[in-house]
């Protein structure tokens, strides 16, 4: 038999080199692995997320990266493709400044020199805007011209909310503009382009492109709360990725995050520029500003931190950068909400900088719960109304008096704050409610009609009585 024996300078080697990596890995993992866990897992029950997978990275390795939850019987994993929403026009940016790079275009030239279509109403407005304008959201169109797909026809009957290039205002529809720009400068299709020259050189290997290939290779079911229950709801067919239907994994977007942290290069190979890089996370202050070019600049608690948010039919998703401390963080989760990623960012931040650690209210959902009470009160008054009303006959009179009026208009006011100041609060308008929370859009416009019913109802029910009463 053959000992294998070491040297008295072997085994001094071996235990320098032992200790050396575990000092490295310790200054890599300076937060409690298992307690985090714990915590993520305890909000994604608190706040009833079907799935989600979460990402670390520090400097330029993985130090973190996990799959929550079970679907179709199998474990969700770092490789589970989510669709990611908005954080897909970092990497539309990132294509169009490689194509400046290569000096196949220029950021200050008109948009209709790539694209000979695109004319808004005020043409010669539209002939200022320049591709720097859409990457920087300040082409001056209104936050509703980003719900439709871009052509010739809808274009030239849009208007301009603000002067070009002077006010910020987020619009899906610069990135799908600047979708169809890649395509026209590289003749390839945004996919093909995207995948040699993004995918590819970061080894993005669960990143999906296009709706086939995204549900071929496994992309999750997506979910809506109905007022506090997740419900899962179909992905329809999309056609382009470019604003927000890029699906991918917490390992690809990993990989992504550690290219943006250091400098545009990963494992050794470089796809961007640091200068570039740099630009892309700055912000036009000098508007008042924080938006980069598919990035929002700003800070979390207390730390500077670079990000952007996503949102779809059925997935939330939330990925940040912390340039001082050398970390990147991405959450994707397979339910539609506009707050719970971010209770997950702000636990995460505060576990890896030993901050204090905090209970996070489900506001969203207690939110969800207040609304169904209230069309819940709102269809009460209104069965008793009509009630009311049945049993005198189902008058029509309504008379102008205070005891009438004051009550109308208040029911009125009411109803115009449903529909009006509840969806200003919440920066979406009530069609895109509709569509990516239909139990708070579908409610707020149940609840508003029923007030308003009970409100006229009540109004013609008090009538009657009063002149009953004279009488």
């Amino acid at each position: 038999m053959h000992v294998m024996s070491y040297s008295f300078k072997q085994l001094i080697l071996i235990a320098i080199l032992t200790g050396a990596y575990t000092f490295c890995h310790a200054q890599e993992i300076d937060f409690d692995e298992a307690e985090l866990t714990t915590f993520i897992a305890s909000q994604m029950r608190l706040s009833r997320i079907p799935n989600l997978a979460v990402g670390i990275v520090r400097r330029d390795k993985i130090v973190y990266l996990r799959g929550f939850g079970t679907t179709a019987g199998q474990q969700i994993s770092p490789r589970t493709p989510f669709l990611i929403g908005s954080l897909s026009k970092s990497f539309t940016a990132l294509a169009v400044m490689q194509l400046a790079e290569a000096e196949k275009l220029n950021l200050d030239t008109p948009v209709y020199q790539y694209l000979s279509w695109f004319r808004l109403r005020d043409v010669e407005a539209s002939r200022t805007i320049t591709v720097r304008h859409l990457l920087n959201q300040t082409s001056g169109l209104p936050t509703s011209a980003g719900f439709f797909a871009p052509d010739a026809d809808s274009l030239s009957q849009t208007e301009l909310a603000h002067p070009v290039g002077q006010v910020y205002e987020y619009c899906n529809l610069n990135y799908k503009i600047l979708g169809m720009l890649i395509e026209a400068v590289t003749g390839q299709t945004y996919a093909v382009y995207m995948q040699e020259h993004v995918l590819v050189p970061l080894e993005m290997r669960s990143t999906y492109l296009t709706y086939d290939d995204a549900v071929r290779n496994g992309l999750i079911e997506g979910h809506q709360y109905f007022f506090g229950l997740p419900v899962s709801v179909s992905t329809l067919p999309y056609q382009s990725a470019a604003a927000g239907h890029i699906a991918s994994s917490a390992e690809d977007m990993c990989h992504y995050l550690i290219a943006h942290l250091q400098d545009g290069v990963y494992n050794n190979r470089s796809i961007i520029t640091p200068t570039n890089i740099a630009l892309m996370h700055t912000a036009r202050s000098d508007i008042g500003s924080r938006y980069g070019m598919g990035w929002v600049a700003g800070r979390l608690n207390g730390l500077e931190a670079i990000g952007h948010t996503g949102l779809n039919e059925g997935f939330s998703s939330n990925m940040t950068i912390l340039p001082e401390k050398g970390y990147c963080i991405i959450i994707l989760t397979n339910v539609n909400s506009f707050t719970q990623h971010h209770d997950l960012m702000d636990g995460i931040i505060r576990r890896l900088h030993s901050q204090p650690t905090k209970f996070y209210i489900p506001y969203e959902l207690l939110q969800r719960f207040l609304l169904l009470f209230t069309l819940l009160f709102g269809l009460a008054q209104l069965i008793r109304q009509l009630w009311k009303w049945r049993n005198l006959g189902y008058p029509l009179l309504m008379l102008m008096t205070a005891k009438v009026i004051v009550p109308l208009i208040c029911g009125i006011a009411f109803t115009l704050f449903l529909l009006i100041a509840v969806p200003l609060w919440a920066d979406a308008p009530l069609g895109v409610l509709l569509s990516y929370q239909p139990d708070i859009g579908y409610g707020l416009i149940c609840g508003a009609t029923s007030f308003t019913l009970a409100s006229f109802v009540g109004a013609f029910v008090k009538s009657k009585l009063s002149l009953a009463a004279a009488r």
